[in-house]
């Protein structure tokens, strides 16, 4: 079983489908719940998201069992650990301002933090580091955008 952050909300479980062998029919639903065994969700098929975790960046862990004619499997997989994305980050300004350099600046994601950084100048990659990042090489007296996005294990 594993998961996957796909909103700073939600995560998406995926897990393998249960092996029939010859003494048993194959799992027709299954059932992911989390570590104080609270229902997620369910399925027919072999994923399900849940998009009610309470903050970004959060982890958050979950285990699935299958259920078939016989009824629902005693055993569930092992806990499977998966992260929200983290939120937008916090306070993005320009600081210094030069003919031909900007600096800027923010702060982590109100929500817990962030692994890293990706940052875009006037659309196009460029490497930030933890809370800044400084353009040099401008012309002077044109505009320039910076976006920021906080990144973690979920992306």
């Amino acid at each position: 079983m594993s998961g996957s952050g796909t909103s700073t909300t939600a995560i998406t479980w995926s897990w393998t489908a249960s092996v029939v062998d010859g003494s048993h029919s194959a799992a027709t639903d299954y059932e992911v719940r989390d570590q104080s065994d609270t229902l997620l969700c369910t399925s027919s098929g072999t994923s399900c998201s849940y998009s009610s975790y309470p903050s970004s960046n959060g982890m958050y862990q979950a285990k699935v069992r299958a259920h078939n004619s016989a009824g629902w499997s005693t055993n569930y997989t092992p806990l499977a650990t998966a992260y929200t994305l983290p939120g937008p980050v916090v306070g993005l300004t320009a600081g210094t301002i030069t003919s031909s350099s900007i600096a800027w600046s923010w702060s982590a994601p109100n929500s817990g933090g962030a692994a890293s950084y990706r940052c875009a100048l006037d659309g196009s990659p460029v490497t930030c580091s933890s809370t800044s990042y400084t353009a040099s090489g401008l012309i002077a007296n044109t505009s320039h955008t910076l976006q920021v996005w906080a990144r973690n294990t979920a992306g």
